[in-house]
């Protein structure tokens, strides 16, 4: 009787993985055999299904987009013209743009819309019409020299005077000239004044060659003391 042996089992070989503790998610390295797990591992630390090199190109067409805006904002900050002077903007002629010019407060000339003073502190940059740059009082250039008050320079206000004076009235309060005045105090006002007196030239009765008086004046009444109460400059 022959002798029956056992049926032969044929063993699998199970691979051995080598395990990571602790790193919850790590594919295991195959020790041998199975290429294909071997370039799955691979692909995993690459980026798996190559999310990692996705988002690494969407970075770059980010970064690319964002350049040129950043260039555009830029050139566009430097290259449009920047408003001077409280924002005000210049025209084609080179002055500035002003709702309220200035006049001369002495003889309703009207201010440069558009001076400078080199030899004043504060005053060096564009000043339009009117201002108080150098912190003492309101005046303008009247005169691209701006030398001399009341010939290139003066004290001022702001806006249009609200009328032209006519001869005999006031420049700067509404009244009018006496008809006739004198005031001894100036040699050259000690004789009889009519209204607002002026000579050949447009000059003052107190008018010299030292002491320049160019626009001229009136006493208001007999003290002719104090400006705009009891003497005034005016029209002629």
């Amino acid at each position: 009787m022959a002798e029956v042996m056992p049926p032969v089992v044929q063993a699998q070989v199970v691979e051995s993985q080598k395990i990571y503790p602790g790193q919850p998610g790590q594919v295991a390295v195959p020790v041998r055999g199975n290429a294909a797990a071997r370039r799955q591992y691979m692909a995993n630390r690459r980026g798996g299904d190559g999310s990692g090199r996705l988002r690494q190109v969407h970075y770059l067409i980010a970064f690319g987009i964002a350049v040129p805006i950043i260039v555009l904002i830029v050139l566009l900050a430097v290259l449009l013209p920047r408003e001077e002077s409280g924002g005000k903007s210049d025209d084609d002629s080179g002055q500035s743009r002003h709702d309220a010019p200035g006049y001369c407060t002495a003889s309703a000339t009207q201010c440069l819309p558009l001076w400078t003073d080199n030899t004043i502190n504060g005053c060096s940059s564009h000043q339009e019409y009117c201002t108080n740059c150098d912190d003492s009082f309101h005046w303008c250039c009247t005169t691209n020299n701006c030398e001399g008050e009341n010939e290139g320079w003066c004290r001022c206000n702001a806006g249009a005077p609200t009328k032209q004076p006519a001869s005999g009235e006031c420049l700067t309060v509404d009244r009018t000239c006496m008809a006739s005045w004198t005031d001894a105090t100036f040699p050259g006002c000690a004789a009889t004044q009519n209204a607002c007196s002026a000579d050949a030239s447009g000059n003052a009765c107190d008018h010299t060659a030292s002491e320049p008086s160019t626009i001229p004046w009136c006493c208001l009444d007999a003290e002719c003391e104090g400006e705009g109460s009891g003497w005034c400059y005016c029209k002629p």
